[in-house]
């Protein structure tokens, strides 16, 4: 009996965990759940949580959450031998470790490794299984929802999310193994006389530009950076780099890859990019209006070039800089 109802009050634990989860419409507070969802279930049990948030089959997932440490030769052995598992073969024991490979269509976009003690057929574990793959599906719900059609980009409305939460703290400084602390950066970039483009060759041209330098910046920019479709021809990115030299070489190589790529029927396309690096006191309004002031320069200079917004300013002290936004 006793055991009956511990299994009836997993149950009802498991559904109202499932409804919760597919109640979070924000990708930081579903991960809250989950991570409550694991705390509950892996109470006494040293865990690792690897995540691949972009939904591309070519990135590797990333460790999200829990106090086991896989060292870096270890996950990627745990990550290639999940991938062989089929969708309902969900427990390897490995190394001492339990994984569940967490699935989204058929294809591996998460990993947890639990340390083995627990046995495989417990109802814990198909309980933990079963709010993984709810998880998951969330999750790629929430992330769809936040893509530009024509691109695949994150969108306009995501990126105003995103630049709050990195603000307040989520994430504002990461530090890789170096442990060298790393400063969040915003770009602006435009596609240089587009209206040209839209004009000799129609606008269905135009949109495959707009796709191809799309498909250049996801290319040319880590994983781990976000680039977004911000309106028409113009696009943004949040990354991460140890100092500003280093944030406008990233742009830089970027610039000088789409200006190297050959665009069929339109030929050359350059770009023009204005970055700023982003502090913890800052507005989304006021940091778009200084990457926008350096991307004004960047065009007006000849365009095909990168402008960091504190070369704008140079010799004067930042409460210097006045900020004049135009709302209407």
């Amino acid at each position: 009996m006793v055991l009956i109802g511990t299994m009836e009050s997993e149950i009802r634990c498991g559904h109202e965990w499932a409804i919760k989860l597919t109640e979070q419409l924000n990708e930081t507070e579903l991960d809250k759940v989950f991570g409550e969802v694991l705390s509950v279930l892996l109470a006494d049990l040293q865990y690792s949580l690897l995540i691949n948030k972009t939904f591309r089959v070519d990135v590797a997932p990333r460790p999200l959450s829990g106090k086991l440490i896989l060292p870096e030769p270890q996950c990627q052995e745990l990550l290639e031998r999940s991938q062989v598992l089929a969708q309902h073969q969900f427990f390897l024991v490995s190394s001492g470790l339990l994984l569940l490979p967490i699935r989204h269509k058929q294809a591996m976009f998460g990993l947890l490794a639990v340390e083995n003690r627990l046995a495989p057929n417990s109802s814990k574990l198909v309980l933990l299984a079963y709010l993984a793959t709810v998880y998951i599906n969330q999750l790629a719900t929430l992330h769809h929802a936040r893509l530009d059609p024509l691109t695949e980009l994150l969108n306009r409305q995501t990126f105003e999310q995103k630049v709050l939460e990195i603000l307040a703290g989520e994430g504002f400084l990461v530090s890789r193994d170096t442990q060298v602390e790393r400063s969040w950066y915003l770009a602006m970039i435009d596609i240089d006389h587009f209206k040209r483009v839209n004009d000799n060759y129609g606008h269905v041209i135009g949109d495959e530009v707009i796709l191809l330098v799309a498909q250049q910046l996801k290319h040319n920019f880590r994983a781990e950076d976000y680039v977004f479709r911000y309106g028409g021809e113009e696009f943004a990115v949040l990354f991460q780099c140890d100092s500003e030299s280093h944030a406008l070489a990233t742009l830089e190589r970027n610039r000088l890859a789409i200006a190297n790529y050959r665009f069929p029927q339109v030929g050359e396309v350059t770009i023009s990019s204005g970055m700023v690096e982003m502090g913890d006191y800052m507005q989304v309004t006021q940091l778009v209006h200084r990457a926008d002031q350096a991307l004004y320069h960047s065009k007006h200079q000849g365009r095909n070039q990168v402008t960091a917004f504190s070369a704008l300013y140079q010799g004067q002290e930042s409460g210097d800089v006045v900020d004049d936004i135009e709302l209407f």
